[in-house]
């Protein structure tokens, strides 16, 4: 019982840090936006508005975005995949909305629908991040199992990558879901 509630202190304070330290960006990328002369820009930036925005902005911002990659789905070349990684990105946090609000069928819906899109586009990183967000779906669902899968593939995708913070990030939450099981011998990896 002890490490389920030091597991969970640490990962609120953690979340705290991270939100606190965005907060700072947001007037930043605010300024952006609005001097924002091509979509391109608007597309990075939407999308980190859309992450880090509160529980009101970042739907918004998300549906922004949603807007400007719609505006460009006649792009071609480089610009179309440009355009289908923040098609994926928007269906990610749309996704992350929708399970914030319960609506867990919608959420998956749009976890497989960014899944399948960075999957055509071999965009590894997104899935990453993908796999990471449906795995906190299915914990928080009561499913440990679907859970791991999610956080194992994540974890497989960063290493891939060399990405060391999105390794990092796999384990902690392959971690979180030995511990919640009472599993903790596994979590010496």
């Amino acid at each position: 019982m002890k490490q389920k509630y030091l597991f969970t202190l640490l990962l609120t304070c953690f979340i705290k840090l991270a939100s606190l330290a965005q907060y700072y960006n947001i007037d930043s990328l605010k300024t952006i936006l609005k001097n924002a002369k091509h979509d391109t820009i608007r597309c990075a930036v939407l999308e980190l508005l859309a992450e880090n925005g509160n529980e009101e902005e970042g739907p918004v911002f998300n549906e922004q975005l949603f807007k400007v990659v719609e505006k460009n789905a006649a792009a071609t070349g480089y610009l179309k995949d440009f355009y289908q990684k923040y098609l994926a990105l928007a269906n990610n946090n749309l996704a992350l909305t929708e399970q914030n609000n319960n609506e867990i069928e919608k959420a998956i819906g749009h976890y497989n629908i960014a899944i399948k899109i960075s999957e055509d586009l071999n965009k590894q990183e997104v899935l990453g991040l993908i796999y990471n967000n449906m795995g906190v779906l299915y914990l928080d669902q009561g499913d440990p199992k679907k859970a791991l899968q999610c956080y194992e593939k994540s974890l497989k995708i960063y290493e891939d990558l060399k990405d060391k913070n999105g390794i990092a990030f796999s384990i902690f939450y392959i971690a979180g879901v030995y511990l919640n099981t009472g599993e903790i011998e596994k979590i010496e990896r």
